[in-house]
């Protein structure tokens, strides 16, 4: 009996056997290996932020500033930006103030929002922070 060829000995196989593809494909294969290592960028930054965040003892607060940290990572890399350039440091200890500020005003009010909802915009709120940084410190200067 002929041992199982490997998945390795299968994308062999399948590379050699290959056809030239199509210009949508490679559109399509070059946006993909794109995303991945922008994928790979974001967790690089977010290996680096996360112990930050160790000190926020209450669990719901360390997540929504965590979801406003992984935007901004995100964010960073949308706009080919280092997360950790000096310059760009005063952003995290403003994210975690604002959203430690509207986490207790909520609470104080008895919320009644859709958490979903809530965590997209967290998350959407640390995205923007990167590009007004990068407005803010690169672009206005550029235009003006």
């Amino acid at each position: 009996m002929m041992p199982k060829p490997s998945r390795a000995h299968a994308l062999v196989s399948a590379v050699q056997q290959a056809h030239t593809i199509d210009e949508v494909q490679k559109k399509k294969n070059t946006e993909l290996v794109k995303s991945s290592s922008e994928i790979r960028a974001v967790h690089e930054w977010w290996k680096q932020l996360s112990p930050t965040l160790d000190h926020i003892e209450n669990e719901q607060l360390q997540e929504w500033i965590s979801l406003a940290f992984l935007g901004a990572c995100v964010g960073f890399v949308e706009r080919n930006l280092l997360a950790d350039h000096p310059d760009h440091q005063y952003l995290y200890q403003q994210l975690i103030r604002e959203i430690t500020g509207v986490y207790d005003q909520l609470q104080d009010t008895q919320y009644a929002c859709d958490l979903d909802s809530i965590k997209y915009q967290l998350y959407d709120y640390g995205v923007q922070g990167v590009y007004y940084l990068d407005w803010k410190l690169y672009m206005s200067k550029e235009l003006y």
